[in-house]
């Protein structure tokens, strides 16, 4: 009898070792560009075009349009793995026509983590045009001997609104493609995003992007975000999976995505939550703190 629960733990761990083996780029950081905030993740990870305090991580251009200092902190789980978590926390400081930004996040846990710190500058520029930079440092942390990475690389945004009701932006993470270990092939990704978004109404925005990474195939994102009140926001979202270059087929799924934000004073408090047809979900969860 004791056969069994040995057997199915060996399972467990079986399968989650394939997941983290053949599906990395899809189902965890790896210091590529990860989407943070749970308005963002609970809207497809459409993230790009929009302008918030998690612009601190996913676009920076969308800073300079702070009006006041802000802290905030974001949490995930990836698929209820106990050692895919991802946590992060930044404070952004309005500065004349721009934002001053910092930002750090950990992922993973004691035998494997990635740590990132980022230093982020947005300035508005002429018209309804705005582009920011970040400086990023990047740490990986593996035992069993394997030693420790650190390397820097940048970022940077821009963002363009072209009326009222509609928004254009891009971004590119790591541009110069900076090596992870500078004797061996494997480098931290290009990530280029660029979408819009459309408001049709002063109570509906929706989003559409599209990703590129290095070596993948791009991905789109859409999402849409309902306002009933000033409130109370409800959200959702669809990301298409990220394939290999040159596969003709993915066992991957895509991933819906879903979620509700509320705002009370100074307080803004969001959940997320990410189904994958395969796999199962990720819940995310993220809070902003306005002093002023």
């Amino acid at each position: 009898m004791s056969l069994l629960p040995n057997t199915c733990r060996g399972l467990a761990a079986f399968m989650e070792a394939l997941i983290l083996i053949f599906t990395p780029e899809f189902l965890y950081p790896s210091h590529d560009k990860t989407v943070q905030g749970a308005r963002a993740i609970s809207m497809g990870n459409a993230s790009v075009t929009t302008s918030d305090f998690w612009s601190l991580h996913n676009n920076q251009a969308g800073l300079a349009g702070l009006k006041s200092t802000q802290a905030g902190i974001f949490c995930r789980n990836f698929y209820l793995v106990g050692e895919m978590n991802f946590q992060s926390a930044g404070v952004a400081i309005p500065s004349g026509r721009g934002a001053l930004g910092l930002s750090m996040s950990y992922f993973g846990y004691s035998q494997y983590s990635e740590k990132k710190i980022g230093l982020a500058y947005s300035h508005s520029l002429r018209g309804s045009l705005s582009a920011g930079i970040q400086l990023d440092y990047l740490h990986t942390h593996i035992s069993e001997g394997y030693g420790n990475n650190s390397h820097l690389t940048c970022e940077a945004g821009m963002i363009a609104k072209l009326s009222e009701e509609l928004t254009i932006a891009a971004h590119v993470f790591n541009p110069l493609m900076i090596g992870v270990r500078q004797d061996e092939e494997e480098r931290i990704p290009v990530v280029f995003i660029a979408g819009f978004s459309w408001r049709p109404s002063g109570k509906i925005i929706t989003v559409i992007e599209a990703e590129k990474h290095t070596g993948y195939k791009p991905a789109i994102r859409a999402g849409m975000e309902y306002l009933p009140d000033l409130c109370f926001r409800v959200r959702l979202g669809y990301t298409t999976p990220s394939v290999p270059s040159g596969s003709v087929r993915s066992v991957m799924a895509s991933m819906f995505t879903f979620g509700a934000g509320y705002t009370r004073g100074r307080f803004e408090v969001s959940l997320a939550a990410t189904l994958h047809q395969a796999i199962g979900w990720s819940p995310a969860f993220s809070a902003v703190y306005s002093f002023r």
